[in-house]
């Protein structure tokens, strides 16, 4: 970003935050603030994308130059420091939410949308991944809503490599994850932006209601309202504070767009109102003293930016109040999480190079070391035979699956095989009963234990949208929660 403001925004200069002027010289203000932010770290948005160890995807990366053999490529959200290196000229296909989908021509102008692949929440994806010329494999891809933004999701990756859960940024509350669908996760890819003890504040709902509390109070003082946002987030914030109050919010035209796009334009206007959202940035000490000029103004920052820096930079003054609002998640709510995943590894998302506000050293949080007592241990063989044999003693040699899809997985054929470690060829294949339900399948498998040593299960799933069957393997148990490893014979 090399570009240069011809005309500068200026923190000493009362603006009329709907005239077209001001906004012409706030987006030039953005280019360098941005510009600014990018190098700034955590909290101003420095690159959080990852290849996915061991696979052929990447998450929210877009350097092609460092990642030459993926094969997939998968967006949570579209804030700025998941979108580097995206870009108009980007030619490979997209994997990401709908309502991503929907926005992303507002955050990357020009992109082809034929690449655009949106899929629909908390349901299986096979996706076809070419090995060579001659082989291929496939990934099962299921989104969860990651109550971060609009459109943020997480990304459950199933296949060869094991499952991987990648959270992207998130904010957790008790129904985040659908357990029906979660199977046992190898490695979960964390957001760990208030990794620390120090990082502690409200739940969402806690914080919405001070915000709203605030901003009641400060109406029946005959007071104009600025409410600090970014141009991505927060809308619901701004939607609940519509509905408690009945006032339309005044917005800049870029976040009108935004509104629109998300169905929600009712709750704001772009002519003036008692309760504006402006950008985060232009709400300082100075611009503040110049609006309360024109009339009484307060400023509320709904944000939990400062919290664990050790520092509240607006702490003397008194027409800024601090709320910590955040779309992501507590160090406390971390912990909950980690447990709920029970997983057996923990990769921090943001770096350990990261800097936090005002280029604090925050390393710490990328130290994954404090979730050790909430991983799961690898079970020893002796034990994954012995809760085999509960599970079939329990289960009288007989397990159906129902097209709930509580065990696997909705809309899919099975086709169980038995096979030798040592000899590929097919030994036994069991007796299957297939009940046709609407468009799902059913399919109870008589008598599928065995006595046998080294035999794995063979279990090809066959989704209808995808003629290339996805194949993985169990020990002893073929559909059992006593799930080991994707194990090839």
């Amino acid at each position: 970003m090399s570009r240069r403001c011809e005309t500068t925004y200026n923190p000493n200069v009362n603006y009329d935050l709907n005239s077209p002027k001001t906004i012409g010289i706030y987006v030039k203000f953005k280019i360098v603030t941005k510009r600014n932010e990018l190098s700034s770290g955590i909290m101003g948005g420095s690159r959080n994308g990852h290849i996915i160890a061991g696979t052929p995807i990447a998450v929210d990366f877009w350097i092609i130059s460092e990642c030459s053999f993926v094969k997939l490529f998968f967006l949570t959200h579209l804030h700025a420091d998941h979108i580097m290196g995206l870009s108009r000229n980007w030619c490979f296909p997209i994997y990401t939410s709908p309502v991503n989908a929907n926005l992303l021509p507002l955050k990357v102008p020009g992109l082809d949308p034929a690449l655009v692949k949106p899929l629909q929440l908390y349901e299986e994806h096979l996706i076809p991944v070419c090995k060579s010329q001659t082989s291929s494999t496939t990934v099962t891809v299921t989104l969860f809503e990651a109550n971060h933004c609009p459109g943020a999701v997480m990304f459950l990756f199933q296949g060869e490599f094991g499952n991987v859960l990648y959270t992207g940024d998130f904010r957790y509350k008790p129904d985040i994850l659908n357990e029906k669908l979660l199977p046992i996760i190898d490695v979960l890819y964390l957001d760990n932006t208030y990794c620390s003890p120090a990082c502690t504040f409200e739940t969402q709902d806690e914080a919405t209601r001070i915000v709203i509390e605030k901003v009641k109070e400060l109406l029946e003082e005959k007071r104009k309202i600025l409410i600090g946002v970014d141009s991505l987030g927060k809308e619901n914030l701004l939607l609940s504070v519509f509905e408690e109050t009945g006032c339309e919010i005044s917005v800049t035209e870029e976040k009108m767009k935004l509104l629109k796009a998300l169905g929600i334009s009712y709750i704001a206007t772009r002519l003036d109102s008692k309760i504006m959202a402006v950008p985060t940035q232009i709400i300082n000490a100075k611009t503040m003293m110049h609006w309360n000029k024109v009339c009484p103004t307060s400023a509320i920052l709904p944000t939990a930016r400062f919290v664990g820096c050790g520092s509240d930079p607006y702490v003397s003054y008194r027409d800024i109040y601090i709320v910590p609002y955040s779309n992501h998640s507590s160090f406390s709510e971390l912990r909950l999480f980690v447990e709920l995943v029970h997983p057996q590894s923990v990769v921090p998302i943001v770096p350990k190079d990261a800097k936090g506000m005002f280029g604090r050293d925050i390393s710490d949080r990328a130290d994954m070391s404090v979730f050790c007592a909430l991983l799961r241990k690898e079970k020893t063989d002796a034990e994954l035979e012995m809760n085999s044999e509960e599970y079939w003693k329990d289960s009288e040699d007989n397990f159906s699956i129902d097209g709930s899809g509580d065990c696997i997985g909705p809309d899919f054929r099975l086709k169980v095989q038995q096979r030798t470690a040592t000899n590929a060829s097919i030994i036994t294949t069991n007796e299957i009963e297939t009940k046709n339900d609407c468009d799902r399948t059913s399919e109870c498998i008589h008598s599928c234990s065995s006595d046998e040593e080294n035999t794995v299960w063979e279990v090809l799933r066959l989704n209808g949208a995808s003629p290339i069957p996805e194949v993985r393997y169990f020990t002893r148990n073929p559909f059992g929660i006593y799930f080991k490893k994707n194990l090839k014979p």
